[in-house]
C-alpha cells in the first residue's frame, strides 16, 4: 500500500498528484513513503519536491521533446499540460502559463504544483 495507513490525508493526495503529474506514473511505495515522511517532518514542501522531480533525469527525458538536452518553457508547459490534463494546450492556457514563466511570476515548480492541485486535475 502506498502511503502507509488507509486514511487519505491532504499531504498524501497532494503528493500523489504532484508525483503522477510530473512523472506520468504512479510512484513506488518506498519512494512515495519517503517523500511523504519528508513533508510530514517539515523537510520538504510540494514546491521543493516538484523542483526535484523537474530536475530528475526521468522528467528531463520525457519533457525534452526536441532532444536537445534543454527544456524550454514551451516544452515544459506543453509536457505538463498534456501529462496533467490529458489534452493539448489551447491558446489561452498556453499564453497564461508562458506569460507566468516569462514574467517570472511563477517558477516551474509552482506551475507543476498549481496544475496538479487545480480543481480540474483533482476532479
Amino acid at each position: 500500500m502506498v502511503g502507509g495507513s488507509t486514511e487519505i490525508t491532504a499531504s498524501k493526495s497532494q503528493l500523489f498528484r504532484v508525483y503522477t503529474g510530473a512523472l506520468g506514473r504512479a510512484s513506488d511505495a518506498e519512494g512515495y513513503n519517503w517523500w511523504l515522511d519528508q513533508i510530514d517532518q517539515g523537510n520538504h514542501t510540494l514546491h521543493s519536491i516538484s523542483a526535484g522531480f523537474i530536475d530528475s533525469n526521468e522528467f528531463k527525458r520525457s519533457a525534452d521533446a526536441d532532444n536537445n538536452g534543454a527544456i524550454d518553457h514551451n516544452e515544459f508547459v506543453s509536457h505538463m499540460h498534456l501529462g496533467v490534463f490529458g489534452r493539448e494546450l489551447d491558446q489561452g492556457a498556453y499564453d497564461y502559463w508562458i506569460c507566468a514563466l516569462n514574467s517570472e511570476n511563477r517558477d516551474r515548480p509552482q506551475v507543476l504544483v498549481e496544475m496538479t492541485q487545480s480543481n480540474e486535475y483533482v476532479e
